[in-house]
């Protein structure tokens, strides 16, 4: 089946705020990688039938592989899949030789950035990250979502951070020999050593690329209400006909501002929560992440 369509042989899982945009975005410039059209296109789970994008799978191949033929290695980077507990099994029931790459970042700086990043998208309402992190605790995590119930799966900060229990069920789904574990840290640090161990894993050569420009810096406002006002100031400039650009007003710079740093009271907090989860990290990984322990 689906004989003439080209299959996806690598998925890059995510988690999510932990570099595979940066990562996928590298791998697409090389010669003999295809990377999906959108990168989180993605046909496997639930929540992607209910949203019917793709009626079928080879609809799914059909749009999102487009131009794929004669490329060695082909894949996506959905992150939902990482926490998804029926994506691999059914990646595998097609294509039994697929790899998985899972990108890894210390939990708590993965929840500060993500919940930045729904701050500007305009889809977290919570004022500051503590009091996001209140309102997740208060969501039954134990209560089975439905297909198509985003809404509090995406509040459900501490289910998608905790990688470790999600890093073991891929091990035990996949296999070890099918997995690549790459930390935030490592591609931050030196992206060209994470990328040609990246290569080596799809089994492709290296196109010499020594260029890795920073890809999705934080975007960050200091709340919500700053977020919603920065908006509602832009649509009364286009219907003023104003020219001059609002962002560098005083009240503006104040209102876009940095995020304020976490208290060490709630790090201290954080790292209570995700401790458990880290060891099982460091069982898994082989790797002393001692440092994320600790505030």
């Amino acid at each position: 089946m689906f004989t003439n369509t080209p299959q996806p042989t690598f998925f890059i899982l995510g988690a999510p705020k932990c570099g595979t945009t940066a990562l996928s975005e590298y791998l697409r410039d090389h010669p003999d990688i295809f990377v999906s059209e959108p990168k989180e296109a993605e046909y496997y789970t639930a929540y992607s039938r209910a949203r019917d994008k793709y009626r079928t799978r080879e609809e799914y191949l059909a749009q999102a592989f487009a131009g794929a033929a004669g490329h060695t290695a082909l894949g996506g980077a959905p992150t939902r899949l990482l926490r998804t507990p029926e994506a691999i099994p059914n990646i595998l029931e097609h294509n039994p030789d697929t790899r998985f790459i899972v990108m890894l970042r210390n939990p708590i700086e993965m929840f500060e950035s993500l919940y930045w990043q729904r701050v500007y998208e305009g889809s977290e309402q919570a004022h500051a990250p503590e009091e996001a992190w209140e309102k997740h605790k208060q969501i039954d995590t134990k209560k089975p979502r439905q297909p198509g119930d985003t809404n509090n799966g995406e509040l459900r900060y501490g289910e998608i951070c905790r990688t470790g229990e999600q890093l073991e069920r891929v091990f035990k789904q996949a296999g070890e020999d099918r997995v690549l574990v790459i930390f935030y840290d490592d591609l931050k640090k030196d992206p060209k050593a994470v990328y040609q161990k990246t290569l080596s894993f799809l089994g492709v050569e290296d196109d010499g690329r020594n260029d890795f420009p920073v890809i999705h810096r934080r975007k960050a406002t200091r709340s919500p209400l700053a977020r919603r006002l920065i908006k509602l100031a832009g649509r009364l400039k286009k219907a003023l006909g104003i020219r001059r650009s609002l962002r560098n007003l005083p009240f503006v710079q104040k209102l876009i501002g940095g995020a304020k740093p976490l208290s060490d009271t709630f790090k201290q907090e954080l790292v209570e929560y995700f401790y458990t989860d880290i060891e099982k990290l460091e069982r898994l990984t082989n790797r002393d992440l001692s440092h994320w322990k600790h505030v």
